[in-house]
């Protein structure tokens, strides 16, 4: 298991119909334009958790992958595709 989860990003609503994305060192990570709930953005809350997912789905395929009994299903596939780009080597 991943020794990080918990992601420092957190997702705050700044103004205007605008939430935010913050890193833990307080870099803005991202902006959401024209939201009409002030109580509420799932796009922000989404990328604040971006990390997190990353690391689960990293941490699921080694699991997968460490089974004494694998045999590499199609799915590996597509886990193998979505760490790439996340990690921007696709």
């Amino acid at each position: 298991m991943s020794e990080r989860m918990q992601t420092p990003w957190r997702a705050e609503y700044a103004h205007s119909g605008i939430w935010k994305v913050w890193s833990e060192d307080g870099n803005e990570v991202a902006v959401c334009y024209n939201v009409p709930d002030t109580d509420d953005c799932p796009e922000a809350r989404l990328i604040a958790a971006a990390p997190d997912l990353l690391e689960a789905l990293k941490d699921a395929r080694d699991m997968l992958c460490s089974h004494p009994d694998f045999q590499k299903p199609e799915s590996l596939d597509k886990y193998d595709a979505v760490i790439a780009k996340a990690e921007a080597r696709s």
